[in-house]
């Protein structure tokens, strides 16, 4: 008489069922796009910021619109890196579902913030 819960391989039907229904987290793989996003925007940001104020003769005119838009893109993308540091925590602790993504978002947002806060400790530093 056969096991009618046993499958070929030897395995329950059950977690061979739970196996193929574990997905990867969607808020994790949003973070990591987000983290990824952010961090190459912003790391191009402070090139153009860095580029614009050594070219400039006296520096950036700290009135000129092009310094507000700076200014903004860096606020966006520091935005954009919590959001995606938030999303990455969200989708660690989300039930049944994989985390590489929410692992990976959570590790670029939180390099991209030490990243940024060390260049601008950096920055105040050196002046």
């Amino acid at each position: 008489m056969s096991n009618p819960y046993i499958s070929f391989d030897g395995e329950s039907p059950s977690t061979l069922h739970r196996e193929e229904a574990l997905r990867h987290s969607g808020l994790g793989i949003a973070s990591t796009i987000l983290s990824v996003f952010s961090g190459i925007s912003l790391f191009v940001v402070m090139i153009l910021a860095g580029y614009l104020e050594m070219t400039t003769p006296g520096g950036m005119d700290e009135d000129a619109p092009l310094t507000a838009i700076i200014g903004l893109a860096f606020l966006m993308m520091l935005f954009g890196i919590f959001t995606s540091l938030i999303l990455g925590f969200v989708g660690l602790f989300q039930v049944g579902r994989r985390k590489l993504f929410a692992i990976l978002g959570t590790c670029f947002s939180a390099i991209g913030l030490l990243l940024f806060g060390g260049l601008l400790l950096f920055g105040m530093l050196v002046r």
